[in-house]
């Protein structure tokens, strides 16, 4: 399935690469389907921003397939898990460095449990869809600030679920604060109405730091160190710790039809990126899932977490913008 997803994949980027727009970054609207921490989100609309302002409107399209091996629950048993993502945006740039964006995220993952411990986690959910809406936007406050917000309604459910019973909305305010050229540090604040609990905010710090030409570390859903191997970016290489939420209703018709399920990841990541043009952008990435618990809210109010022990994982990216 992974080698049919990738050939639909090339054959995509083959039929639009003649539209690629060469000013437009890669990762602009990149990001997670949860909780995306951090500053690259506003660094990127920064660099569009700044961009020739020929054509104030600009299209981004994405592709993403990622596996984990099977791993140990340590209440016994295995699971495996698989996702495969598209997004899609449209974005406005304004005078004065304004900028605003408007994104499309649809993840379809699937979890596949294995043994008799965990029955009541495989009859109560395996395929599960995700869909998220997002605005975006962008504005200088001076010449040393600056600040970028978004807004989203998601709708995460299992197979068999309707949309509106996981309807969940989620905001984040960061402001930037730019130090010199190569220096500039943020703080993000994200609030995320849970799903059936109160309001879960949190306060993050950013950085987005050339410390050489070619070497760089930044924030996005995480922190990422960069490596750029040549002056015209065609090769960068990338080691990331991040940070992965997703929370969603179960089957109607399976043991935890009236539950909640919550899903957090902190995976451990080292990609490759191969920019043919600066619109295009081709990634490969291996890693270990560094730490995973599932929270299963009952609707008594009671919780179980079963966790599961580190597992490798591989996926593949592409993305567009023009």
């Amino acid at each position: 399935m992974l080698i049919r997803f990738s050939f639909i994949v090339s054959i995509l980027l083959s039929a639009l690469s003649a539209f690629a727009e060469d000013d437009v970054p890669a990762a602009v609207f990149e990001g997670d389907a949860g909780i995306a921490p951090g500053a690259a989100e506003e660094v990127a609309m920064e660099q569009v921003a700044k961009g020739p302002p020929r054509r104030p409107w600009g299209f981004s399209l994405g592709v993403k397939t990622h596996g984990v091996l099977d791993s140990s629950l340590d209440d016994g048993g295995r699971m495996g898990f698989s996702r495969h993502a598209l997004s899609m945006g449209v974005s406005r740039r304004f005078p004065e460095g304004r900028f605003a964006a408007l994104s499309f995220d649809q993840e379809w993952a699937r979890y596949d449990f294995s043994g008799e411990e965990n029955k009541e986690l495989s009859d109560g959910f395996q395929d599960v869809n995700t869909t998220q809406f997002a605005l975006s936007f962008r504005s200088p406050i001076n010449d040393l600030w600056s600040v970028f917000g978004s807004a989203n309604i998601t709708f995460s459910v299992a197979r068999g679920v309707a949309l509106t019973d996981g309807k969940h909305y989620g905001g984040m305010a960061s402001f930037r604060r730019k130090v010199n050229d190569r220096f500039a540090w943020s703080v993000a604040v994200v609030a995320v109405q849970r799903l059936e609990e109160d309001v879960l905010v949190m306060a993050f710090p950013g950085v987005d730091w050339s410390i050489t030409e070619r070497l760089k570390l930044t924030t996005k859903q995480g922190y990422v160190l960069s490596y750029d191997f040549g002056e015209k970016g065609h090769w960068i290489a990338d080691t990331s710790l991040l940070i992965e939420r997703r929370e969603f209703k179960p089957d109607p018709d399976g043991t935890l039809a009236d539950d909640v399920v919550k899903d957090w990841r902190f995976p451990l990541e080292a990609g490759l990126s191969y920019r043919p043009h600066p619109g295009m952008l081709l990634r490969g990435y291996v890693g270990v899932l560094a730490y995973q618990r599932f929270t299963i809210v009952r609707d008594d109010g009671t919780t179980i977490s079963p966790k599961t022990d580190p597992a490798p994982f591989a996926g593949l990216q592409a993305d567009l913008r023009f």
